[in-house]
C-alpha cells in the first residue's frame, strides 16, 4: 500500500497547493481516498469488476470523494 498511497498524497498535495482540495492533512485525505475506491482497485475485489453497475458505482464513490476533497474536513 505504501507505494500507491504515496502517489495518491502527491495528487493530494498538488490539489493543496492549486487550491482546489480544501483538506488540510494530505496524509489523512489521500488514506481515504484510497480506502473509499479498494473495492475498484484491489485484487480481492477483481470478481465484482464484471459487475454491470461497476462503472456506475465507481462514478458514484468518485463524486462523493471529489465533493469531500473540495469541501474539506468537517467536525463530526
Amino acid at each position: 500500500m505504501g507505494k500507491l498511497l504515496c502517489c495518491r498524497v502527491n495528487c493530494v498535495e498538488s490539489g493543496i497547493s492549486s487550491h482546489e482540495f480544501k483538506v488540510t492533512d494530505p496524509q489523512v485525505a489521500a488514506k481515504a481516498v484510497f480506502q473509499a475506491m479498494v473495492r475498484f482497485h484491489h485484487p480481492a475485489h477483481a470478481s465484482e469488476w464484471s459487475d454491470p453497475g461497476i462503472d456506475t458505482d465507481f462514478a458514484q464513490v468518485w463524486r462523493l470523494v471529489l465533493a469531500g476533497l473540495l469541501v474539506g474536513e468537517l467536525i463530526v
